[in-house]
């Protein structure tokens, strides 16, 4: 078998590092594996290795970038302590621009097909299709019951050493400053309270 000139891959085109206003198209887990030095007390590679979520990023000219390893804790249970926040709780916080506590972790839904627990995705994430970690399509990803796959932020995109565009910052769009009224003529009906939402003020 003869080999080829390497083809370009459609994951690799690179963007220019900056600020993009992009939409969250979609999200996979696969299995990560950590490093020797890095194994759990007492483990094995297989032992110690972990579930890591992968968000995809497009803005409106196509352009797209993918932010990858964002490893998960397990059971998705967040900590409010810096010294053990995950990379998946740190990308969230920064979405929502909020530092998140211990309790957290039951604001965060993420769903599959035919899995429904973090046992069953644990055992999902090592098979292998073609010798390759399978990687698992996130079906939805919502926050407080909101759906977060659709909406914009801004990512900041840079290019690491091996030339491939990876996210460097995630934040809310500004808010929009409401237009200014007209001037009232009369005195203004009165308006009913509308029910409290509830929750925090989310900016997606």
């Amino acid at each position: 078998m003869q080999g080829r000139q390497r083809t370009a891959r459609p994951e690799t085109s690179t963007l220019e590092p900056g600020t993009y206003q992009m939409k969250l198209v979609g999200a996979n887990v696969s299995q990560g594996v950590p490093a020797a030095q890095y194994l759990k007390k007492g483990k094995t590679q297989e032992e110690s290795a972990y579930a890591q979520m992968s968000l995809n990023w497009e803005d409106e000219e196509g352009g797209k970038v993918r932010d990858s390893f964002l490893k998960m804790p397990e059971y998705l249970e967040f900590s409010e302590d810096a010294r053990y926040k995950s990379k998946f709780q740190k990308r969230i916080e920064a979405m929502l621009n909020k530092q998140l506590d211990d309790k957290a972790g039951e604001k965060i839904t993420v769903l599959f097909d035919f899995i429904e627990s973090w046992e069953e995705l644990k055992e999902a994430i090592k098979e292998t299709e073609n010798d390759h970690p399978v990687r698992l399509e996130v079906k939805s990803l919502q926050w407080e019951g909101r759906e977060m796959f659709g909406a914009e932020w801004l990512i900041t995109v840079g290019v690491n050493d091996r030339g491939y565009n990876e996210v460097t910052a995630v934040a809310p769009l500004p808010k929009r400053r409401a237009a200014s009224a007209p001037p009232v003529q009369a005195p203004p009906l009165p308006v009913q309270p509308s029910p409290a939402a509830g929750g925090m003020d989310l900016p997606f």
